[in-house]
């Protein structure tokens, strides 16, 4: 097969740069003893052979480089995980990965399927096929859990993965600072994605993750430098001026903390009121720069306007689940829909959009009332074995990074809320990653044998 010689011609490569007189032998050696101690494991033949395989070495390659080039690139983190998915193929003909499966993705197969049937309800059908592609998002779950990784390997992964996104956290920091200087301007931090949205909740999965790594693995970083690396991913959650990533990082950071369901629920009461009543004080102001709500001049409503873009949006999203509400309109539909919806006057501003600003009313609206219950039944499934299999570990940092699941699941939840996070692929493919690299089974075999 094409793709085996490919992977063969991997260690030819190696073997050429050894003998290549241009290149330090003293470099060569180096990233050979690094990559010796990475993949060393007595007790794990297939860990072992990870030195030997050229399939197994592409899969790692490409983990690597998705953790150095999610936090900047979407097309550079989608080619490495193209790396890894073809290292994993290779690997998975000559019986070096066995697939497996847990109760949770059976919940995320049938979302699939109802995004299937809800093709047939799309006015255009090849819209709806081609935007099926976000059921693929998993694959960045799958490639890190089913590699025969060893915890080190684990733990580097984690380590590439966090020192890159505070570097560019302070990257773009810096820059914002330059602007403000240059032009007396603030402008929300985006780093080098296209939406500060994006920015935002990336750099707050990675603030969650970060806490619950760093609990019982100090000797990774000196207390200065979680102090910054820290301080830096959270300048850039607050910095980037996202709803959705500041109400995802209060959540998660609550729910890493307050673990008792009662304590969730004052809390969830306290967040909620508090929000309703600074949407209150800030549309008797006038000011709605960190709210859901966005209001329009009072005379633009009496002439057949809207008297919130925002509301008038999820309005639309309701009003489409009540003509479709058991398998939607289907994937990638909704702005046909909102363009009927709309008054003339909202036709004339483009005031109508293909995502309504909401992950559960827009899979609501694509796949109908079952595909919304099949979203919600995969996240209470992992949520449910990220806490009973916390429970039964021994190892203290794979304990701690199990309890830090449930806090991610809040967070990308919340993200929903103000925005469509689901369908924005780089943040649906860090949290798939991030639960990968958790639940990966070799490493909990290692800490945890009788588990």
């Amino acid at each position: 097969m094409p793709a085996n010689r490919v992977f063969k011609n991997i260690s030819k490569f190696e073997g050429k740069i050894k003998n290549c007189k241009s290149v330090p032998k003293i470099l060569y050696y180096s990233i050979i003893s690094i990559e010796n101690k990475l993949f060393m494991d007595s007790k794990e033949n297939l860990i072992e052979n990870q030195t030997q395989d050229a399939s197994l070495k592409a899969v790692w390659i490409g983990l690597c480089l998705y953790c150095i080039t999610s936090t900047f690139s979407i097309s550079a983190s989608q080619i490495s995980l193209g790396i890894a998915f073809l290292g994993t193929v290779a690997a998975f003909r000559k019986g070096l990965i066995k697939p497996y499966f847990r109760t949770f993705d059976k919940a995320f197969a049938f979302f699939a399927v109802t995004g299937f049937f809800s093709i047939f309800n799309a006015v255009s059908i090849v819209r709806a096929i081609v935007e099926m592609k976000k059921f693929l998002v998993p694959l960045a779950y799958f490639l890190p859990v089913w590699f025969p990784m060893h915890p080190k390997q684990r733990d580097a992964l984690a380590k590439i993965l966090i020192i890159s996104t505070s570097s560019i956290a302070l990257i773009a920091i810096m820059l914002d600072l330059y602007r403000i200087l240059a032009t007396g301007f603030n402008y929300p931090v985006q780093g080098f994605f296209s939406l500060t949205t994006t920015f935002g909740e990336f750099q707050t999965l990675i603030f969650i993750f970060t806490l619950g790594f760093i609990e019982n693995q100090k000797q990774f970083f000196s207390r200065p430098a979680i102090f910054f690396l820290l301080l830096f991913q959270l300048g850039g959650v607050f910095l980037s001026y996202c709803r959705g990533a500041i109400l995802g990082l209060i959540m998660g950071i609550t729910t890493m903390f307050f673990k008792t369901p009662k304590k969730l629920i004052m809390f969830a009461i306290i967040l909620i009121g508090t929000t309703l009543f600074t949407a209150q004080i800030s549309t008797f102001f006038g000011k709605s720069h960190f709210l859901v709500i966005k209001h329009v001049d009072p005379d633009q409503i009496e002439r057949g306007g809207l008297l919130s873009e925002r509301l008038r949006t999820w309005q639309n999203g309701l009003t489409i689940f009540l003509n479709f509400p058991i398998f939607g309109i289907g994937m990638n539909n909704v702005k046909q829909y909102t363009y009927d919806l709309a008054t003339p006057f909202e036709r004339e501003r483009n005031f109508y959009f293909g995502h309504l600003h909401n992950s559960f009313l827009q899979i609501l609206a694509m796949t109908g009332f079952l595909g919304l219950s099949a979203f919600f039944w995969y996240f209470i499934e992992l949520g449910l074995f990220f806490k009973n299999s916390g429970v039964t570990e021994v190892d203290p940092h794979q304990k701690k990074l199990f309890q830090t699941g449930i806090p991610l699941i809040m967070a990308f939840i919340f993200f929903g809320i103000p925005e469509y996070a689901f369908g924005n692929e780089e943040i649906a493919m860090l949290f798939f990653f991030l639960s990968g690299l958790i639940l990966n089974k070799h490493v909990l075999s290692s800490t945890n044998p009788q588990g």
